[in-house]
């Protein structure tokens, strides 16, 4: 007997969104391979990108803004030749992300530490969050 998975069973019912989960997040997961994990910090003075990059230097990083996105690149490459294991590589990527509406966008600074390229985009004075004083 053919069962087909798109029939309606008491099985496919109770399974199907577990499955559709399972798979839409390795889909993300595929969809993200080869591409530094990020992280977004959203405080009352600034915005922050922090994309985990161990291995490269400052000078590996090519970061260019345009039409309102950030691009974060580097073409550094290694091949892992010379080890008798190696298991990680450094590999080209580039990441692009939309800036937030009320940044300065003169004010957008990086930096990059143990691994980690941080950029801070400074939220315009009106933007920022404040405590207003009753009078």
């Amino acid at each position: 007997m053919y069962y087909s998975a798109h029939r309606s069973t008491p099985f496919n019912n109770l399974f199907k969104p577990v499955m559709d989960e399972i798979f839409s997040e390795i889909n993300k997961f595929e969809h993200n391979i080869g591409k530094p994990a990020a992280n977004i910090l959203d405080n009352d003075v600034n915005y922050e990108i922090h994309l985990f990059v161990p291995g490269y230097e400052k000078s590996d990083f090519n970061i260019s803004l345009k039409e309102g996105k950030i691009t974060l690149a580097s073409e550094k490459q290694s091949t892992g030749e010379g080890y008798k294991v190696s298991e990680f590589k450094i590999t080209p990527f580039t990441r692009s992300f939309t800036i937030p509406q009320g940044v300065d966008a003169s004010e957008i600074k990086a930096s990059y530490e143990n691994g980690i390229l941080k950029v801070v985009f400074q939220k315009a004075q009106e933007t920022q969050a404040r405590t207003i004083e009753i009078i």
